[in-house]
């Protein structure tokens, strides 16, 4: 019930916006298609597409991109230092009130996420609305692909969660063990990836302050429950950030709309003869 209460909320924060007609950030309205099965044939590719971006894109980093890169894998190493003392930090400070309050990873971040986004695009194609729809298959495509490379990182670490002993940096790579993926966290991934695409939807400031607020309780739960290291968190929530941005920008290259109305050609009639208008 809880969960449902939650998606229903969730949808009329999404639902709002869009009907007050505010303009998206970084991907516009299309004009709307008679034939759903147009959509999804196009979306299908719009996802191959993203995906190819994605592989290729440390391939075009900058120097300056490297540079980020670096300073992510030296907080991580930072928060190395202090994760032994935010777990005990977290767990000498447990109550009824705090339980309530970081009780976000039971709804933001997994399966219900995932929900929400099949639940958005689903809802963009029935209803219509291009706006909503391309919103949906980009929380998707950035929840689905950021999950999958956590899922790697996961596997190659393999690091011992909080609750398997007190040390924190044991690794036992390609155990398969839940006990023994914990870094990074996929809850921050996929919490970030999908509030990063939702954030970047609409230019208004309390609507990222929801999105982006939501996936910071979503990590912070995770390390209140005793799930997580700090540096677990820090990492996941980098690489759904990272990945939902990449997946942004790729939309401004890929989008259907765009490969749709690449070239057409489209003859006229005129007071001085006929001829042929192209559109790029």
């Amino acid at each position: 019930m809880r969960a449902a209460v939650f998606l229903i909320f969730l949808g009329w924060m999404l639902i709002r916006p869009a009907l007050w007609g505010q303009p998206a950030e970084s991907y516009s309205s299309p004009e709307p298609i008679p034939s759903s099965s147009c959509w999804l044939l196009e979306d299908a590719r719009h996802f191959l597409k993203v995906g190819e971006g994605l592989m290729m894109a440390p391939f075009r980093f900058s120097g300056a991109q490297w540079g980020q890169v670096g300073l992510i894998l030296g907080g991580t190493a930072v928060f190395f230092l202090v994760d032994p003392a935010v777990r005990d930090l977290a767990v000498n400070n447990r109550s009824e009130l705090n339980d309530l309050i970081f009780n976000f990873d039971a709804y933001h971040g997994d399966k219900y996420t995932f929900a929400f986004s099949w639940m958005l695009y689903g809802g963009g194609i029935v209803l219509k609305q291009g706006k909503v729809r391309m919103m949906g298959l980009l929380s998707l495509e950035a929840f689905l692909y950021a999950g999958a490379l956590t899922h790697i990182l996961k596997t190659v670490i393999g690091r011992r969660r909080p609750y398997g002993g007190e040390n924190h940096l044991v690794f036992k790579p390609f155990r398969g063990e839940t006990l023994y993926r914990s870094l990074p966290s996929g809850h921050a991934t996929g919490a970030f990836a999908v509030s990063t695409v939702m954030a970047k939807s609409l230019p208004n400031l309390w609507w990222k302050g929801f999105w982006y607020g939501s996936a910071v309780m979503v990590a912070a739960s995770r390390v209140y429950h005793g799930a997580h290291w700090l540096s677990d968190v820090f990492w996941g929530s980098v690489v759904g950030y990272s990945v939902a941005s990449l997946v942004v920008n790729l939309n401004s290259v890929v989008r259907p709309q765009a490969s749709r109305r690449a070239f057409r050609l489209q003859p006229f009639l005129a007071l001085a003869g006929v001829g042929v208008r192209i559109d790029f």
